[in-house]
């Protein structure tokens, strides 16, 4: 391969023949498009991501709190319309068995009682961050991050107090980034002692925060084993 040739950001072995867009187009009406990040993107990688794009944008528009953004009428409109072709029947069935029932508590710290709200498959989630953090990562410093570096998410989707005050204190206590009418926003730190090392909170509609870290690959193997033998004695 020629050194010049500029390779897929993600897998970091294909030539970069497309781009991809963060966030995903399908979460942004098109009027809001105008800063939509483009990043090299080879095909495989922007196709394999498709169907992850389609099923988490479900699982938001099915938020009640996601409802409030501005940008979010658009999206379920699309979403809806997508739900009534035939061939989205094994996406729909997914999305309305994957709920539970859970307490519902306001910012002021009162019980209201009972809502149901939508699960979310772990990994598929933790993909999509993943991909927002590298892409974001790319965006920041014009170099990606290693494939061989780790990226961990925090991948608790449920509604989450605690968790949305967190995010709002980061996001209104330093200067934060946003996108696509602030759907996305974020804030980011690089880790001192780590080259490709950083810290991310990343909030979408401004109600569904996820926080992550990025580690380089000479640190990964050391986080994976820690995290490994954690998981070993923790009781069940």
């Amino acid at each position: 391969m020629d050194s010049s040739t500029v390779l897929c950001i993600y897998c970091q072995a294909r030539e970069a023949d497309t781009e991809d867009h963060v966030p995903p187009k399908l979460w942004v009406p098109a009027a809001l498009r105008n800063d939509i990040l483009r990043v090299p993107c080879c095909d495989p990688c922007n196709k394999g991501f498709q169907l992850d794009d389609e099923y988490i944008r479900g699982k938001f528009m099915l938020r009640p709190e996601v409802g409030s953004h501005p940008a979010s009428r658009p999206v379920l409109d699309s979403f809806l319309r997508g739900m009534s072709r035939p061939e989205a029947q094994g996406l729909k069935t997914r999305l309305v068995n994957e709920v539970r029932s859970v307490d519902n508590v306001t910012d002021a710290g009162l019980y209201t009682g009972r809502v149901t709200l939508p699960t979310v498959d772990p990994t598929r989630l933790h993909r999509v961050v993943e991909r927002l953090v590298r892409a974001l990562y790319y965006h920041e410093t014009a170099v990606p991050l290693p494939a061989a570096a780790l990226v961990t998410v925090d991948v608790a989707f449920e509604r989450n107090a605690a968790q949305q005050e967190t995010a709002r204190r980061y996001l209104t206590g330093q200067p934060s980034n946003g996108l696509c009418g602030e759907t996305l926003r974020y804030v980011w730190r690089p880790a001192r002692e780590n080259v490709q090392g950083s810290m991310w909170v990343i909030v979408l509609y401004d109600a569904v925060p996820f926080f992550a870290m990025t580690v380089g690959p000479e640190e990964a193997d050391d986080v994976r084993l820690s995290a490994a033998v954690r998981r070993t004695l923790l009781p069940l």
